[in-house]
């Protein structure tokens, strides 16, 4: 059990290396001197460009786990790795936009940056714009592409987009 906590918090931090995270005392544990200085080093990395450390400092800070949760940290780190084309990040840019998480709610730019994810054959990102097109979130309500968006999804391994593509289907689009 201990092994497989050190291998999920290895794991994390690797990942949150990527966020420029700040350690948090809102851990519930105290962190330990590994895991610190695994959260050092993504900080260092993600700030030479280390795209994989951006992305994942930005979801550390997003979520708050082993460090203080900060929407603008998570937003910069984010934005960095979205801009070199990461199509987790660029998913991560549209959710904080879709929910005003770290930024004013704008639509328009969350579906900006899923549409820039989905386009990189990003499975979950291709299900999600076919949300945006179904409900008309940042673009005007297209059932038709919403189902194509969906059929992609599906077709990448994404079971929720063959329901909605097979719910459209069903309702003649």
């Amino acid at each position: 059990m201990k092994s497989m906590k050190k291998i999920l918090t290895n794991g994390l931090i690797f990942l949150s290396l990527s966020f420029g995270l700040t350690i948090s005392a809102v851990a519930i544990e105290p962190l330990d001197q590994e895991t610190i200085e695994a959260i050092r080093l993504a900080q260092i990395a993600a700030e030479n460009g280390d795209v994989n450390a951006q992305v994942n400092l930005g979801v550390l800070y997003y979520g708050g786990d082993y460090v203080r949760q900060d929407f603008a940290k998570a937003l910069r780190y984010s934005q960095k790795a979205a801009e070199q084309g990461n199509a987790i990040a660029q998913t991560n840019m549209a959710m904080m936009y879709s929910g005003g998480k770290g930024v004013t709610q704008n639509h328009a730019q969350a579906f900006k940056w899923m549409k820039k994810a989905a386009e990189q054959d990003y499975a979950p990102s291709q299900g999600i714009l076919g949300a945006f097109y179904e409900h008309g979130k940042g673009v005007r309500q297209n059932k038709a592409k919403a189902k194509e968006w969906y059929g992609k999804a599906c077709d990448n391994g994404v079971q929720i987009g063959c329901a909605d593509y097979k719910r459209l289907n069903e309702q003649g689009y």
